[in-house]
């Protein structure tokens, strides 16, 4: 059986408006991460149509963003 692992997504609303949602996610796998960043990033927006536009493996420091 697979461990959880830790993912940062990137995600935006699938308009391509707004800004990008940023957040480490626990999965199983890039595909379970992908969906679970959608739907983190959805609930928190309150967003119904979102992508997940990018996911690197391990919680990560982002020290600058200009989105």
């Amino acid at each position: 059986m697979s461990e959880l692992q830790t993912f940062t997504a990137f995600c935006r609303e699938a308009n391509g408006e707004g800004t990008t949602w940023i957040q480490a996610v626990t999965a199983m796998d890039i595909d379970n991460a992908r969906e679970a960043a959608e739907l983190a990033c959805a609930a928190a927006w309150g967003y119904k149509d979102v992508v997940c536009i990018g996911l690197a493996k391990g919680d990560i420091t982002i020290e600058f963003w200009e989105d």
